[in-house]
């Protein structure tokens, strides 16, 4: 449920996606891949959105070794790459933001 729509680019579903891997529910508990959908949620919603979830995200981090976290950077990086549609949602959501 989650997993579509976050793959569409919408934060909320990232951010909830993010809490299932933080969880194990549903999914297998993997911090690397909550890290990923953390970070895209906090880079692509509006302002008090993306600070809270990117405050939730420094808070997993803080679990973390860096490996883990750099993995996770890596893997929103290659996410974005493949989704030039959702780059221009980003954008977009960043001027809604000045």
């Amino acid at each position: 449920m989650y997993r579509q729509a976050a793959d569409q680019g919408f934060a909320s579903a990232q951010f909830n996606l993010a809490l299932k891997y933080v969880t194990g529910q549903g999914v297998e508990q993997d911090y690397v891949q909550a890290y990923l959908w953390m970070d895209l949620a906090a880079a692509g919603w509006r302002a008090d959105d993306g600070k809270r979830y990117a405050a939730t995200r420094d808070k997993l981090a803080a679990t973390m070794n860096h490996v883990q976290i750099i993995e996770a950077q890596r893997l929103a990086r290659e996410w974005i790459s493949r989704q030039p549609g959702i780059i221009w949602r980003l954008i977009e959501s960043m001027r809604m933001r000045d």
